[in-house]
Parts: C-alpha cells; sequence; structure tokens
C-alpha cells in the first residue's frame, strides 16, 4: 500500500469526520501513520509471526483491544451511530479492521485517544516513537523505538 494513499484517502478525511467526538491534530495523523509504518509496513493486514493473528490491519492491532475499544465506544451513542456507517453489516468484530481502513483507522485513533498523557508534538518522531511503545505495543510488544523512528523515516518522513 501507498503510505501517500492512506494519508491522503484514509486517515486525514477519516481523522476530520470524527472530529467532533477526537479532537484532530497533525500529531495524532502522524502518530497513526508511524503506527502502521512500525506495525505492518503498509503491506501486512495479519500478523503473521506464527499463523493467523492476533493482530490485524494496518494498524495490527489485537483482537482483545479492538474488543475493548468496541464496547467502550457502544457506551457513546452518538459517535457509536457515526462508527456503524462506516461498519460492514455483518462484521461487528476485529476481522473488520483487516478489509476496512476507515474502520480500523477509528479504532487506532481510539486507542490513542483513550491514553490520558498528551500526544507529543506532530514532528518530534522519537517522541512519537515512544509514545507508540508505551501506549501502543507496551513493555511487552516485541517492537522498538528505534524501528518505529527507523520505518517512520522510511516511510511517513517525505509525505505531503
Amino acid at each position: 500500500m501507498n503510505p501517500q494513499d492512506l494519508k491522503d484517502y484514509i486517515v486525514v478525511p477519516t481523522l476530520h469526520t470524527i472530529s467532533d467526538f477526537i479532537p484532530n491534530s497533525l500529531a495524532a495523523e502522524n502518530l497513526l501513520l508511524g503506527t502502521a509504518a512500525q506495525e505492518s509496513q503498509f503491506y501486512y493486514l495479519d500478523q503473521t509471526t506464527s499463523g493467523p493473528g492476533p493482530a490485524y490491519g494496518v494498524f495490527q492491532m489485537e483482537c482483545e483491544t479492538h474488543n475493548s475499544h468496541l464496547a467502550w465506544l457502544k457506551q457513546k451513542p452518538e459517535f457509536w451511530k457515526l462508527i456503524q456507517t462506516y461498519q460492514i453489516e455483518w462484521m461487528d468484530n476485529c476481522l473488520e479492521m483487516v478489509g476496512n481502513l476507515y474502520y480500523a483507522t477509528i479504532m487506532c485513533r481510539i486507542h490513542y485517544f483513550r491514553v490520558r498523557e498528551t500526544l507529543p508534538a506532530a514532528h518530534d518522531v522519537l517522541g512519537l516513537g515512544n509514545y507508540w511503545k508505551k501506549y501502543y505495543n507496551t513493555y511487552l510488544g516485541k517492537g522498538k523505538v528505534d524501528e518505529f523512528v527507523r520505518n517512520y523515516e522510511r516511510f511517513i518522513k517525505n509525505l505531503r
């Protein structure tokens, strides 16, 4: 997948669409793009290290995490109503994130929104990497901040 296309056609318009519920910012945009760069390199839709799952979509979110965000979302009736317009009627589960980039983007943004710590500055790549590691990959994950920075530099740095 072309990172510029994901930015222009999915991430930016999706963040704008949900901005009445979750604040939009360049930092949020860059964090989501950096997350996709690190987690899937804009290529993998299924965490393939040991067979299918447990993480899916361009942001490689685990089903347990998705389900937690979905339960939170369903407690917000107006936001939930908007999200349902982005879901395929029969796909009310984490596999929706594999083929529905809008939905995957919303779920990734919800993930970071639910963190109480303020987002790093938009162009602080090391700060974005540390934030991703602490709140997305966590200390249990195999990902490294320096990998995030390298993938950000490789895929995101030169986007317009």
